[in-house]
């Protein structure tokens, strides 16, 4: 079964879109060159998250290093209520994303979908359409 996730091109040019983790939804950056997927440190609470080990140093794509931390899987699906699945997550403080798309004029976000969820539900990115393909 595809399931079939509309997103946007915000002011700098990013994708995102519209997710739902643990119940919560939130606008995520969508991010093939990002290894892991993320949720901003700030929303632990509101999204549950619990950690599954201590922090590490994260590299970034930039030359800062960051503070992570592995959460449990949670539960993704898209805004109709589609199950994705259960993925690991990464909690990641996301002020200095954040920051620079606040400079652009662009929305912030509260998490990256990389592509180690990308690649397991074998995305397909149209931007013809403005639509993320998952096959579930």
């Amino acid at each position: 079964m595809k399931c079939i996730i509309p997103f946007q091109r915000i002011e700098t040019d990013h994708i995102c879109c519209m997710l739902v983790i643990n119940g919560q939804q939130g606008f995520f950056l969508i991010d093939t060159g990002a290894s892991n997927s993320c949720i901003a440190k700030s929303r632990q609470r509101f999204y549950g998250l619990i950690a599954d080990e201590d922090p590490i140093e994260a590299a970034s794509a930039g030359s800062e290093r960051l503070e992570a931390q592995k959460m449990q899987k949670v539960l993704w699906e898209d805004t109709q209520g589609n199950v994705l699945g259960w993925f690991p997550i990464m909690l990641l403080n996301l002020e200095s994303i954040n920051d620079t798309l606040a400079k652009q004029g662009a929305p912030a976000i509260e998490g990256i979908l990389g592509a180690d969820v990308l690649s397991q539900l074998e995305a397909q990115i149209n931007y013809a359409t403005m639509r993320l393909s998952l096959q579930l």
